[in-house]
């Protein structure tokens, strides 16, 4: 197996995906969509925001939506809404990664959310009561942002008016998100639809990303790119400028290639669970850390993420473990008003700086990169 960042899709697969034909989407989107839900399927979550916060403003008969997001989120997620002209509002978080409840009561008296977004860190479940409690208080609709979660499972996905996850990130294809609504009033949803509808449509051929990924399976690790030249080279960098979302429809390959997947999902659940296990069992030794999310609590992580004691030993340690060829990574690209604001937002800043996140993905050679520690 290959060190790569996010899992590779099998030959076959990959084969079937050139040449197949895709079956009807209600089937594929099993492992996320619960009865009481409609399912959208889309190129990227960052499509699915944009149209939810439109619908809302239309819904309401406002020009623009106010919608929460945490302040420990990933900028590049936030570009449509930006085009949109959504107000955001960033909203204070806790050290165990869920909402700080009080600091949004206090929020809540100067800017009231249209829209919260609660967000599943790593595919761990939030604190989904709290939101819907604190939901009920300010009148804002609840959107569980599941896109680090494998798939839907107890306390993800189960109150939320809208859901969002984003296969693409855990299994392997080129896009794919899919958001879902629950509790829309027969217009309400009639007007979800025709936004949905209304997104720019089209996406380019997958052509480039498939020879990528064959590339990726014949060629011997030793020429591939080495995780040491992934992403920022310094822990505290961020990337610079914004992210292309492209299109928003799912490519035809990658719908393709859900069919082939969505059968074994509960495999990759368990070998992202092993992965997890394994790889924290070796990383603990080093000691200076602790987990945030290692898998124990019957989800399939995202990441095994761990948290640093100091920013100082995490950018020695970012460094030192990339230059013998460790797959890690930080995490987000913070938006640029929380870092600005550093007394404001100081324990969002605090967890982009002390917390590391390694690959555990289903393609991974765990056994490789417990060898790699070593040196």
């Amino acid at each position: 197996m290959k060190i790569t960042g996010a899992p590779l899709p099998q030959f076959a697969d990959l084969i079937k995906s050139l040449i197949g034909r895709a079956g009807g989407m209600t089937r594929l989107s099993a492992p996320w969509a619960a009865d009481d839900q409609t399912a959208y399927w889309l190129s990227r979550s960052a499509h699915s925001l944009a149209a939810i916060a439109r619908w809302k403003a239309e819904d309401t008969g406002k020009d623009n939506a106010v919608i929460w997001v945490p302040d420990y989120f990933c900028n590049g997620s936030l570009g449509a809404l930006r085009d949109l002209g959504t107000e955001i509002v960033f909203y204070p978080i806790a050290e165990t990664l869920d909402p700080d409840w009080q600091g949004c009561r206090e929020l809540a008296g100067t800017k009231p959310p249209d829209l919260f977004l609660l967000v599943h860190y790593f595919g761990r479940s939030g604190d989904a009561g709290g939101a819907v409690a604190f939901c009920k208080t300010s009148g804002a609709d609840l959107i569980e942002d599941a896109a680090h979660s494998l798939m839907a499972g107890p306390g993800v996905g189960d109150v939320g008016r809208f859901t969002l996850f984003s296969p693409y990130k855990t299994l392997g294809l080129p896009d794919g998100a899919i958001v879902l609504t629950r509790g829309l009033g027969p217009d309400q949803q009639a007007l979800f639809a025709n936004i949905m509808k209304a997104l720019p449509v089209g996406n380019p051929p997958q052509t480039r990303w498939v020879i990528k990924r064959l590339i990726q399976i014949f060629a011997p690790q030793f020429i591939l790119p080495t995780p040491d030249t992934w992403g920022p080279v310094e822990y505290f960098d961020d990337p610079v400028g914004p992210t292309d979302i492209g299109m928003a429809d799912m490519s035809d390959v990658s719908t393709r290639l859900l069919e082939c997947v969505v059968p074994r999902i509960d495999d990759i659940a368990r070998e992202r669970n092993q992965n997890a296990a394994r790889l924290y069992q070796a990383l603990s030794a080093l000691g200076d850390w602790t987990p945030v999310v290692d898998g124990s609590e019957g989800f399939a992580p995202y990441r095994l993420v761990l948290r640093c004691t100091s920013p100082e030993i995490a950018a020695a340690r970012y460094r030192e473990l990339r230059e013998n060829g460790v797959p890690l990574e930080s995490w987000p690209d913070m938006p640029p008003e929380v870092m600005a604001e550093e007394g404001r937002y100081a324990q969002a800043i605090l967890l982009r700086r002390t917390l590391m996140c390694f690959s555990v993905h289903q393609g991974l050679n765990a056994d490789r990169i417990i060898r790699l520690l070593s040196r």
